[in-house]
């Protein structure tokens, strides 16, 4: 197919240095190799299906090792620019830049650093940006790296945000399951021991605790609740001190920041950072998509790595589960105080401290509800809207830079309606990364998964041995329907109940300050604190008052029955009465928290419609603004519009040469004489003739 050149005259040459070649190329189905030519004056070429180009010209022969050697534009051949920078012309990158980008840096350069590094000093690396130290504080990072072979996890962060909570995200990623593990461990070990040998710690006993209604042997334990509190906080640290073999990419750490030549060669193999990194770690909060390198990271790694895990952890979530575990020990923690003290007063006292202390804990689950709710739902509404340049960057040419290789590296996408490599990867970010971080946290009914809500839960693993240990000198029946209690107590029916007070906190005003950003905790506890009150009190009689009186009070009392029966039912019933008590609420912790692949589309389009609403609400407020916007774009379309037709123009005065036209059925047909190019369509790209010579 010919192709147009305007002619150059003799001593343009260097004035035109850079003129442009139309190729005609099409990309079998099921197949990534392009075939084509074309020809130019004096001249022609084709491309071969492995992308090496072989032609002629004046006499001469010539063969390139790709036709792709500059690429980065837009279909159609139109030039992509940056919208947000002052519509500044993305060049394309060359394809030896695209794989210098990506390539594994040399060993020197090669750097990781330990789990137990990084969370040294209670994670003291995120406390302060790099570039507030002094240079000799600053030429002691990157000692504390070393030389790897690979990397486990590439930890994508924004220097902007809280440095406590990325410490605490990587503190509950690492070791919430150990320490979750430890939690049932210790205060078992401690009731075995206390089994085998009842005088190896000191309890007292009680009998009165549920008079007038029964009495029954008790004994008040604490050491199962103690050693429960001490395992997790030891299993937390020393975990992470234990991960040695562990190594994550941090950049402050991995990449020099004092020899400047050293650091320019970290920052330009970030790229080959990523691809030696088996997962990448996202530490998502409000600032992260507003950073144009974050994005970068994602992007490369997507692009290299498509299939491997993306680990998005909500900074906001580290601190909900934070929160549910002090709220909890502290309402564990008083009941356990308080019940030497109250249990002589009979079953009136018993079931008003276990109300309180339930309240205390739901609580916290209202708090956590209320902020967690908001800050999901931007994570959302992020994700669904992300577009790569509303993010900003410090440097204007470190934008163009990052603009160009994520052109470069997604440029290959083929995505229905969109025609550059950006748009390709705002779509990747928007759906494929959307229903990853979807699939994470909103497969169930409940705002927060169930492994999240039994790491926050840890505290009432010691409080269910606690429980257990009250009866170990009462009868059989006792024992068996207590445990049946304490096991739906911990496993089901709070989880149960704390979800509720969460999904009333979630429905609570917005906790939103005057721009826009999340309120801090300590301002929503002293704003909304009778919300949360009243929420928990509401969880604690469902809990207490309903579910327990049944339950426990019920079955253990029909369990302490000596002599003849109540209600008809005698000792040997008790059983079966509390696996009644107890088997609906498992069924309701099933239906709660067990994933559901619908959610996700629901969390979705009720995301999408909510923008639509804002949207419409945004305009119809605007009024006479909206119009002027109007005008703007018009005439920004305009403009493009004319920097479309510039190069046909240019073309139509100076070409001399025969020119095709398309016809209906997709074949050429003959033009007599010279006639106008071709708009651009979807099976033409434009090189630079530069870059193919």
């Amino acid at each position: 197919m010919a192709a147009p050149v305007p002619p150059v005259r003799q001593g343009d040459e260097k004035k035109r240095p850079t003129e442009y070649l139309r190729l005609t190329i099409s990309a079998p189905k099921k197949q990534e190799s392009f075939l084509g030519g074309g020809s130019f004056v004096g001249g022609s070429f084709s491309l071969d299906g492995a992308g090496a180009a072989l032609g002629s010209f004046m006499g001469g022969s010539f063969s390139l090792k790709s036709p792709s050697a500059k690429i980065g534009v837009g279909g159609g051949g139109r030039p992509i620019h940056d919208t947000r920078g002052g519509g500044r012309k993305i060049r394309p990158l060359r394809k030896r830049d695209l794989e210098a980008m990506t390539k594994i840096p040399d060993p020197e350069i090669r750097r990781g650093v330990c789990v137990a590094e990084v969370m040294k000093n209670a994670g003291s690396i995120f406390k302060n940006n790099p570039n507030s130290l002094e240079e000799e504080d600053k030429a002691k990072l990157f000692d504390r790296s070393e030389n790897v072979e690979s990397i486990d996890a590439f930890v994508s962060h924004c220097w902007g945000s809280s440095g406590v909570h990325k410490w605490l995200a990587l503190l509950i990623e690492e070791a919430g399951l150990v320490a979750l593990l430890a939690s049932f461990c210790s205060p078992l070990v401690v009731y075995l021991a206390q089994v085998a040998w009842p005088d190896v710690l000191p309890n007292l006993p009680f009998r009165d605790a549920f008079a007038p209604l029964f009495r029954v042997n008790q004994l008040w334990s604490p050491w199962e609740f103690v050693s429960c509190l001490i395992a997790i906080v030891m299993a937390f640290k020393l975990t992470t001190n234990w991960i040695t073999r562990k190594f994550y990419f941090l950049d402050c750490l991995c990449i020099h920041q004092t020899d400047i030549k050293r650091k320019i060669e970290g920052i330009q193999h970030l790229g080959g950072f990523v691809a030696m990194s088996k997962a990448i770690y996202i530490m998502w909060d409000d600032l992260y998509f507003t950073r144009l390198w974050c994005v970068y990271e994602i992007a490369v790694f997507k692009a290299i790595k498509p299939k491997a895990p993306v680990r998005i952890i909500p900074l906001r979530l580290s601190m909900a589960i934070v929160i549910l575990v002090v709220f909890l020990c502290c309402g564990a923690a008083a009941y356990v105080a308080l019940f030497p003290v109250l249990a002589p007063f009979g079953i009136a006292t018993f079931m008003l401290a276990a109300f309180g202390c339930s309240a205390l804990a739901l609580f916290g689950g209202a708090l956590v509800g209320h902020d967690y709710a908001a800050t999901k739902q931007r994570m959302v509404t992020q994700l669904l809207k992300f577009d790569i340049q509303s993010a900003e960057c410090f440097s204007p040419d470190d934008r163009m830079e990052i603009f160009r290789k994520v052109e470069a590296l997604f440029h290959a996408v083929k995505l229905p309606g969109h025609t550059s490599g950006l748009d390709a990867f705002n779509e990747v970010v928007r759906n494929k990364l959307g229903t990853q971080m979807l699939e994470n946290l909103e497969q169930q009914r409940a705002l927060i998964p169930y492994r999240f809500v039994a790491i926050g839960s840890m505290p009432f693993v010691g409080f269910f041995f606690f429980g257990v240990s009250w009866f170990r000198d009462a009868s059989l029946y006792t024992q068996v329907v207590f445990f049946f209690y304490m096991s739906s107590f911990v496993v089901s029916a709070f989880p149960v109940t704390l979800a509720l007070c969460m999904e009333l906190g979630s429905r609570l005003p917005e906790a939103m300050d005057e721009d826009g950003n999340a309120m801090p905790l300590k301002t929503m506890l002293w704003d909304h604190w009778r919300s949360y009150a009243k929420i928990s009190i509401l969880g604690a009689s469902l809990f207490i008052l309903v579910w327990t009186s049944f339950a426990f009070v019920g079955a253990v009392g029909i369990a302490n029955v000596k002599d003849g029966t109540v209600l008809g039912l005698n000792r040997s019933d008790s059983i079966w009465v509390s696996i009644i008590c107890c088997f609906p609420v498992h069924v309701l912790a099933y239906w709660v928290f067990w994933p559901r692949k619908e959610a996700i589309e629901r969390t979705r389009q009720m995301s999408l419609l909510q923008q639509s609403s804002a949207t419409l609400s945004e305009r119809s407020e605007s009024g006479e603004d909206g119009e002027d916007e109007e005008d703007e774009e018009d005439e920004e379309d305009k403009e493009d519009k004319e920097d479309e037709e510039a190069p046909r123009a240019r073309s139509k005065t100076s070409s001399f040469i025969h020119q095709p036209e398309i016809g209906e059925d997709g074949e050429d047909e003959e033009a007599l004489g010279p006639g106008p190019t071709p708009a651009p369509s979807a099976n033409y790209v434009w090189f630079p003739r530069d870059g193919l010579t």
